[in-house]
């Protein structure tokens, strides 16, 4: 769409003297035109400012966006973020707009910072980078929100952000990365700031140890949901002495002070998937009324894959955890090795009232090693466990007949080993089942008692209670 400057002057004109919220995406050099003017006639009295911008389209020398570097008396809300030409794949520019990505990103960050250090009305804060942040300016004291990204190259003292934010005494989430953070080298001289009201706490990927220093010296409000993304090292070698004390000191606390608070509405499941590289523990609380879904996420992300298992340390940081509210757990480990990591075992043998198991085909292999040898002990997790329901039955490539000796083989383990123990399975649930039905059922008809469950090709729902002596029946599954 284009305007010409009279439309343009038409538009503004139009909004008289009243409050103005600002948002939407510039993906063009009109829409560039069109917000700019906004910006510059209208600044003072904008409320609301939520704009993404296409990179090439942002200069912060540019006459478009000075006036984002001014004093904003009246602003309240103001989101920045950028998208690349990648992001409309379908739109059509006209040659003045083939512009050259800036391969390392706008430009930003022009002193002293966003709106002159002077905003005595924000509240929401997010943009790109903290080098377009004042970490004196006065404005970041009254804010209840704060989102910062990764853009820029500059370093910013670790030191000066935690300063800034021990003056934001009534801040409610904060979301940054913490890529261009400095730590420094005397960690000892970093405050502790402890934010009162933070609910919600999010730190992008980074590496894993700087993510633990920082999250070290933030304490939080009891039960603040969290969420940390972190990447190990190459290798999975951690540098200086006692990093990994480090890190399951300072995850344990924040960890503790998810599991361990006296939520209303504490959520019965929880989430561990050791799968591809990663290492990931979720949990969800639904939202009552007039409050926000809120969330405890602890990802690792191993680089090299090979070297998942000198992460899974990681896990000791839930050692302390109150995991008794908890019934059903969803479970993917993609091999055996990490099963029987000694980490794995006491984590998953903290669940003593988990009663629905939700896994998939991988799992139930990894859980029933072939070889005594290969068996933790013989203690039996998830001792209530009633319920297997398998979302996925077969995610292993093998030929036909290698799968179903094998799925055969790993169920009748399973299943057998806690019926002999005394905790034997009830109900195994196929009816979510996905992939190709493989595997023969009937290799369980020897576990007396075990309903099995499966949609037929009719999508009707069959049971069947294994030691019935009705084969033909329980062979419907492959039909």
């Amino acid at each position: 769409m284009e305007f010409t400057d009279a439309g343009r002057q038409e538009i503004v004109g139009r909004t008289g003297h009243a409050p103005l919220s600002i948002f939407g995406n510039i993906a063009s050099i009109e829409a560039r035109k069109l917000v700019g003017e906004l910006l510059h006639m209208s600044w003072t009295r904008i409320r609301r400012l939520e704009i993404v911008i296409r990179t090439n389209l942002f200069d912060a020398d540019s006459e478009n966006w000075a006036t984002m570097y001014t004093a904003a008396p009246s602003l309240e809300e103001f989101r920045l973020a950028f998208m690349s030409k990648c992001d409309y794949p379908g739109e059509e520019l006209d040659d003045d707009e083939e512009e050259d990505e800036d391969e390392e990103g706008p430009s930003l960050h022009r002193p002293p910072g966003l709106f002159a250090g002077d905003a005595p009305r924000m509240r929401s804060f997010s943009c790109p980078s903290w080098l377009d942040i004042d970490p004196s300016a006065s404005w970041p004291a009254n804010l209840r929100h704060l989102s910062v990204g990764e853009e820029g190259e500059g370093k910013v003292p670790l030191s000066k952000v935690l300063k800034m934010l021990s003056r934001i005494r009534h801040l409610e989430s904060l979301e940054l990365s913490t890529r261009n953070f400095d730590v420094g080298q005397d960690l000892h001289s970093l405050p502790v700031i402890h934010v009162p009201n933070l609910i919600d706490l999010v730190l992008y990927f980074e590496d894993i140890v700087k993510n633990a220093i920082v999250l070290k010296h933030i304490v939080s409000a009891p039960g603040c949901a969290i969420e940390v993304n972190m990447i190990s090292p190459l290798y999975a070698r951690l540098g200086r002495t006692g990093d990994q004390d480090l890190i399951k000191t300072v995850l344990a606390s924040h960890t503790e002070n998810w599991f361990n608070s006296n939520l209303a509405n504490k959520p019965e499941l929880l989430e561990l998937n050791i799968f591809k590289g990663y290492i990931n523990v979720t949990q969800d609380v639904a939202p009552i009324a007039g409050s926000r879904a809120r969330c405890f996420i602890l990802s690792v992300l191993v680089i090299q894959q090979e070297f998942i298992s000198g992460m899974l340390f990681v896990l000791n940081a839930f050692s302390s955890c109150d995991f008794t509210h908890i019934t059903t757990l969803e479970l993917q480990i993609g091999q055996t090795h990490h099963w029987i990591d000694p980490n794995v075992q006491a984590f998953v043998f903290s669940f003593l009232n988990v009663r629905t198991l939700n896994t998939d085909y991988n799992t139930i292999k990894a859980m029933s090693p072939d070889d005594v040898a290969g068996s933790p002990s013989n203690r039996i997790p998830f001792p209530k466990l009633a319920t297997i329901q398998l979302h996925s039955h077969v995610r292993v490539f093998r030929s036909a007949e290698d799968v179903q000796v094998t799925a055969e083989h790993s169920w009748k383990r399973f299943f057998g080993s806690r019926a002999r123990a005394g905790c034997p399975v009830q109900v195994l649930d196929l009816t979510k089942s996905l992939g190709p039905r493989r595997a023969d059922l009937t290799a369980l008809e020897g576990i007396s008692g075990l309903n099995v469950r499966w949609m037929s090709r009719d999508g009707e729902q069959v049971n069947y209670i294994c030691g019935s002596s009705d084969l033909s029946l329980l062979s419907d599954w492959l039909a």
